[in-house]
């Protein structure tokens, strides 16, 4: 017998995750931090760095977009 939770008929079929909030304050500092080290040495290459940041800006830039041009506009 499966241990999977099966979903209810009124539900879709949609999986239910809760995402995890943060605040904005958080969120900013995180952005700010990841533009400022994006071209930092480490382990990992400038190109996956960018592809990285390019993600995290794509999800961000709806909610986020004054905040992420005054960053890139400031470093």
């Amino acid at each position: 017998m499966s241990r999977r939770r099966h979903s209810d008929e009124n539900d879709g079929g949609q999986a239910h995750k809760r995402r995890r909030t943060s605040e904005p304050i958080e969120i900013e500092d995180r952005l700010e931090s990841l533009i400022c080290r994006v071209g930092e040495k480490s382990t990992s290459s400038l190109e996956s760095n960018l592809e990285g940041l390019a993600g995290v800006l794509e999800a961000d830039l709806p909610n986020y977009k004054n905040k992420i041009l005054r960053i890139l506009c400031t470093v």
